[in-house]
């Protein structure tokens, strides 16, 4: 929630849709066209297998141009997650950011036509 409301104060065009949900196996997002679908701060949890099934359904569904998660360091009794896994062949990492505190990195994947 915390990241909604430091987004919409930097939104000076007012132009952004924000939605929020449980982003898990029956989540949907609704068959929406989006720039970007950003996923932070919860998928460190589960393996990869568990977020690619996720990760198809919604980029299937929806015709979304950018995705951005986040990268952590690999520590002992957590998963690192590859995203060149879990997200569909189509998607392809064009830039990585960071490293933020905690040697977080932010990654950045773009559909190619």
């Amino acid at each position: 929630m915390q990241v909604i409301r430091a987004a919409k104060r930097l939104d000076r065009t007012k132009k952004i849709t924000f939605r929020q949900g449980r982003f898990n196996k029956t989540f949907s997002l609704g068959s929406i066209q989006a720039d970007y679908l950003v996923t932070l701060n919860f998928t460190h949890g589960k393996p990869e297998t568990y977020w690619k099934e996720i990760y198809h359904k919604q980029l299937s569904e929806n015709d979304i141009r950018c995705v951005i998660v986040d990268v952590f360091p690999r520590k002992d009794g957590q998963y690192h997650l590859n995203w060149n896994h879990i997200l569909p062949a189509g998607y392809q990492r064009m830039e990585r950011l960071g490293p933020f505190p905690g040697k977080k990195y932010l990654e950045v994947y773009e559909k190619k036509q």
